[in-house]
């Protein structure tokens, strides 16, 4: 289970001109949203600001989200292109510590699969303190492309995206450690680095006390292990922990109806509704553990 401190606070920036007067409305900042929404499995919030293509102004809205709002993650869509208002490297680069330079050639590799204009484009990553900062194309085709990589027709990676790097640059950065969906974005971290997964354990108070066969006949109330989408087993040292743990939410609550979510080692415990079956809690809870 991921703690309170390990909500990932994203900063998002949208730089136009016409977007942040109002001529027309800004599509940069709905598609990161709509990303995070699909890619990310742990917690996450975002910071927005839509600004004009002003060096100043954006120089002054990085460090804004960097040192006051303390995101640890901070991508920017628009001005990356050669004209004289994009000037979003620029900016960018001006309140670097480090340069990360590997993030703008891998953009620009995923985007010349499409279109040989790709090398016009100045995206950069920089290090401010910490938080990474990234320089995103200004349309929802090419940002999705180049967060979520290339897939050939049988939906084998091509190319990866650079999302997949992100998770681990922020880990030695010494921010929060991100989940993502595999489906979506495949996380690279060096084996070294990879915490186990999350465990889900769905547990049924309204249910009889009754014998759990495949654990030797020890009697407890009905209960589900949900990690990667599978129900695992457990020993008898496990069982003995769950029951007790059942039985002290139970007298806690003082009510057999109602939800709760606590913490046991790498375990959530979730106390599911007294009207739901045992039958659809199940579906709900492969369905959570399939979203891990």
């Amino acid at each position: 289970m991921t703690a309170a401190g390990d909500e990932l606070l994203i900063g998002l920036v949208s730089i136009s001109d016409r977007a942040s007067s109002g001529v027309y409305k800004d599509e940069g900042i709905p598609a990161l949203e709509d990303f995070f929404s699909r890619a990310l499995a742990s917690p996450w919030r975002t910071v927005k600001r839509l600004i004009p293509d002003e060096q100043p102004v954006i120089e002054a809205t990085l460090v804004e989200l960097v040192d006051r709002e303390r995101c640890h993650l901070v991508l920017t869509t628009g001005g990356t292109g050669p004209a004289v208002r994009d000037v979003t490297p620029e900016a960018t680069l001006a309140v670097a510590d480090k340069v990360m330079p590997g993030f703008g050639e891998q953009m620009r590799r995923i985007s010349l699969e499409f279109v040989p204009t790709a090398i016009l484009s100045r995206q950069v990553a920089v290090v401010r303190k910490g938080a990474l900062i990234v320089n995103l194309p200004g349309q929802p085709k090419s940002i999705r492309e180049t967060l979520e990589g290339l897939k050939d027709k049988d939906g084998a990676q091509k190319a990866n995206g650079i999302f997949a790097a992100v998770p681990y640059c922020i880990d030695l950065i010494g921010g929060p450690y991100i989940e993502t969906r595999d489906e979506v974005v495949k996380t690279f971290r060096p084996k070294s680095a990879i915490r186990p997964k999350t465990a889900i354990r769905f547990v049924f108070p309204h249910a009889p006390v009754q014998p759990v066969t495949i654990n030797g006949g020890m009697r407890m109330r009905a209960w589900y292990d949900i990690s990667d989408g599978a129900i695992r087993r457990e020993d008898e040292g496990g069982v003995r922990a769950s029951q007790n743990l059942i039985e002290a939410l139970r007298t806690a609550m003082g009510m057999c109806g109602a939800r709760s979510v606590r913490q046991m080692q790498q375990a959530e415990v979730i106390i599911a509704p007294a009207l739901v079956t045992e039958g659809k809690t199940m579906q709900i809870a492969q369905r959570v553990g399939q979203g891990r």
